[in-house]
């Protein structure tokens, strides 16, 4: 699937494919942070859902704060790097680019679309992660994990030995 860009909200994204091409994926919305922060909180604190995480339960406002923030933040030059390609009317990358981070992080449904197409309306349904793995196969803070996790980190953007994970947006000391 193409990456696009929505020149309403300046923002890149990216358009699942028939029959779901009602869902988009893009960055956080810091101007939607607290519609965001009271979605993810909801659905962290879920009975079904937080018995399997490994962060705080009860999932707080302030936990939800501080992960959009963090993630937003993380993903910032990402974003204005994509930005900067992008226009109207497509993006243009001529190369593969390849970055460490990331940009798309919000799942939403597609409420209306204008008449070039993009999203004109949509609502936050959930939050989403492609990061490198924190290999919970590892207990947490020990010796194998905090080396696995230096060996992969320490691969360079693009390099087909990176092992990935995907999750929720959370960072690495969050899991812990």
């Amino acid at each position: 699937m193409p990456m696009q860009f929505n020149p309403a909200t300046q923002e890149p994204y990216l358009r699942l494919l028939p029959p779901h091409s009602n869902i988009i994926i893009t960055p956080h919305r810091l101007d939607q942070c607290e519609y965001e922060v009271t979605s993810i909180v909801e659905i962290l604190n879920h009975p079904e859902v937080w018995p399997f995480l490994t962060f705080p339960h009860p999932y707080l406002a302030e936990h939800g704060e501080e992960l959009v923030g963090i993630d937003s933040e993380g993903r910032r030059a990402v974003v204005e790097a994509l930005r900067s390609e992008c226009n109207q009317d497509s993006c243009h990358l001529p190369n593969p680019v390849f970055f460490d981070k990331c940009p798309f992080a919000c799942i939403r449904e597609v409420l209306s679309d204008d008449t070039e197409g993009h999203p004109l309306q949509d609502t936050f349904i959930g939050d989403i992660a492609l990061g490198r793995y924190n290999f919970y196969d590892y207990p947490p803070g020990s010796a194998e994990n905090k080396a696995a996790r230096a060996r992969n980190d320490a691969l360079p953007p693009g390099d087909k030995d990176i092992v990935w994970g995907l999750g929720c947006s959370l960072p690495h000391d969050m899991h812990s």
